[in-house]
């Protein structure tokens, strides 16, 4: 089973290579319909969502997302309707988070009439600076991470102390989400990357000094309670524990570091 798993994996990763024809791809989620979201890298090192089903594959470039090195478009976030979210950066490096919304009368998108939208999402009260390590570089803002098939948005934020928070959006409520034993030195605080369609979150918060030295925890939470997922000793490794998503089982994967520093990916079922 193990084997088969590795051999078609290879596999789709090699049909990827050959339809997109760019630098660095990284695949980040797939849904219930196989379809595949992801960003990659061109040779000008500027960033590209895409989105992959079977053999077709279609770039994802948020409109008026800047083309600089390090620039361009992100997306990781998929649900089973074929909505994304991510986030791009504007001229001046600043981020703000995207979703690109199927028609609801869609299953996917197929021609004009099934033509996704896509709008910005930044977080009212928002700092924008430079100079500062985000999620995804330097250039403070607004991320988006995670959908789910409700149509909430999870993601994260700068504040005006330059920490991150993460945040909940149902129904375009902003509703912040700070674990309560996370660090608000700068360039510290929450993230938020996952939620599964019963409203349960995940994430991870930094503790320590600086972003240098902090370290990681992951935590999953439904906006008031905060549970913690640490897989002992991941701190000896330089970098700690982070989870990335959750399914309806309450199972959630994400990575951590062995006391040599080598990434591990992670499997935890039941909160």
């Amino acid at each position: 089973m193990l084997a088969g798993a590795a051999r078609h994996f290879l596999e789709l990763s090699l049909r990827e290579a050959r339809l997109l024809r760019r630098g660095l791809q990284v695949p980040l989620s797939i849904n219930a319909h196989r379809q595949i979201i992801g960003v990659y890298t061109d040779a000008g090192f500027v960033n590209h969502g895409y989105l992959y089903l079977g053999e077709k594959g279609t770039t994802i470039d948020y409109p008026g997302a800047a083309a600089f090195p390090g620039g361009g478009t992100f997306t990781g976030g998929l649900n089973d309707c074929g909505d994304v979210a991510g986030v791009c950066a504007d001229s001046k490096g600043f981020q703000h988070g995207l979703v690109r919304l199927i028609p609801e009368e869609c299953e996917e998108e197929d021609g004009n009439r099934c033509k996704p939208t896509s709008r910005a999402i930044d977080m009212p009260g928002t700092v924008q600076t430079q100079g500062i390590n985000f999620e995804l570089g330097p250039g403070l803002g607004t991320a988006a991470a995670g959908i789910n098939n409700r149509r909430e948005v999870v993601g994260m934020f700068a504040t005006k102390r330059l920490y991150s928070a993460g945040f909940e959006l149902p129904d375009g409520r902003f509703t912040t989400i700070d674990d309560p034993n996370s660090g608000h030195g700068t360039g510290l605080g929450s993230r938020s990357f996952g939620i599964n369609d019963m409203g349960f979150m995940v994430g991870s918060y930094q503790t320590g000094l600086n972003i240098v030295a902090s370290v990681s925890h992951g935590f999953v939470s439904t906006g008031q309670n905060y549970i913690p997922v640490e897989v002992p000793g991941s701190a000896s490794g330089g970098f700690g524990t982070q989870t990335n998503e959750i399914n309806i089982f309450l199972e959630m994967v994400g990575v951590y570091p062995d006391p040599n520093g080598t990434f591990h990916g992670m499997f935890w079922a039941g909160a």
